[in-house]
């Protein structure tokens, strides 16, 4: 499928994304990302009205690479927001995802996942 909907769009999206490893606890990476996109594409639509929306976002990870750890843990949380239109609420979806492994030979490991999405924490449509 075309992304666009072959609507020509000129506005540029954007993110950013940050990492930390700390020296004090190696095999730990904390970061998180945020970004806007203003280009009100057909995907974000409400009725023939697009919206733009900003995305977020936040991790850490003890032992990101399988068989790095013994024990491994990773903590996920993403989000987005759409903007709001006449008659039509701001629009915020949440995800999280947990998840933990546990080594049991060198080439094994017992793992674990949970995930859970919130794809609207309000309503849509005006009362």
């Amino acid at each position: 499928g075309n992304a666009t909907a072959s609507v020509e769009r000129t506005s540029i999206a954007f993110t950013g994304a940050l990492a930390l490893r700390p020296a004090f606890l190696p095999g730990l990476e904390v970061g998180g990302f945020g970004g806007f996109n203003p280009t009100d594409n057909p995907n974000t639509a409400i009725g023939t009205q697009g919206r733009a929306y900003f995305t977020y976002g936040g991790h850490a990870y003890y032992g990101a690479n399988p068989g790095s750890k013994r024990v491994r843990a990773k903590v996920d949380v993403i989000g987005i927001t759409y903007e709001s239109l006449p008659g039509v609420k701001v629009q915020n979806s949440l995800g999280i995802s947990l998840f933990g492994a546990v080594g049991m030979t060198p080439e094994s490991e017992l793992y674990a996942r949970v995930e859970s999405l919130q794809p609207d924490s309000q309503s849509i449509n005006d009362p």
